[in-house]
């Protein structure tokens, strides 16, 4: 199966779960499922990304009125049927935790640095819907990687001006001018313009 259909089905599956399960539930068959191929593993970061995922979201609730947190879960179960790393597990458990929860900056930097510190190979990326000056403290601090330039408008750069846009953009700087603050502090940027994923 390549990158598109897995992609494909993974938002079918996600957009139409099964019946009602409980959290508590898919989250033991997460584990149970990263424990088949990988049973020796610490889920140490995965138990955290769960736990301040379920805190997140715990005042949300999905259209049909099943708590929000089933939506996480069922990305980290699929991924980890895909035996994905537990990065990747850990970042399907987290991935809407910023853009659909009240997250301080403050508390965005604090899942940063435990990020970084309990885990020091996974990858930091912050997009354009941070503010300038909260992007430009957090390059000094453990970030990987940032999006620069960005389109969030239904057809993305080739859309008419006026499309309905997805997510509000904060960081409105050129490519030019986040590439130059990079240099100023002291750091080589190396962009990437596409996604092996979509070859």
């Amino acid at each position: 199966m390549g990158s598109l259909e897995i992609i494909k089905k993974l938002d079918q599956e996600i957009e139409a779960p099964a019946d009602f399960t409980s959290p508590e539930k898919l989250y033991q068959e997460l584990i149970a499922g990263i424990r088949k191929y990988h049973p020796s593993d610490d889920i140490t970061m995965i138990e955290k990304a769960y736990r301040v995922a379920k805190e997140a979201h715990r005042e949300q609730k999905r259209k049909s009125g099943e708590p929000y947190i089933i939506h996480p879960l069922c990305v980290a179960i699929i991924l980890a049927d895909l035996e994905m790393d537990k990065e990747t597990i850990e970042a399907g458990l987290l991935h809407d935790v910023v853009e659909d929860t009240v997250m301080t900056d403050k508390e965005l930097a604090q899942l940063t640095f435990a990020f970084r510190i309990f885990d020091h190979d996974v990858d930091i990326s912050y997009s354009t819907r941070e503010n300038p000056q909260f992007r430009a403290n957090m390059m000094k601090l453990g970030v990987t990687s940032m999006s620069a330039g960005s389109k969030t408008d239904p057809g993305g750069y080739a859309a008419e001006p006026d499309s309905l846009e997805q997510f509000h953009v904060s960081d409105e700087r050129s490519p030019k001018a986040v590439t130059s603050e990079i240099r100023a502090l002291g750091y080589e940027p190396v962009w990437k313009d596409w996604d092996k994923i979509f070859d």
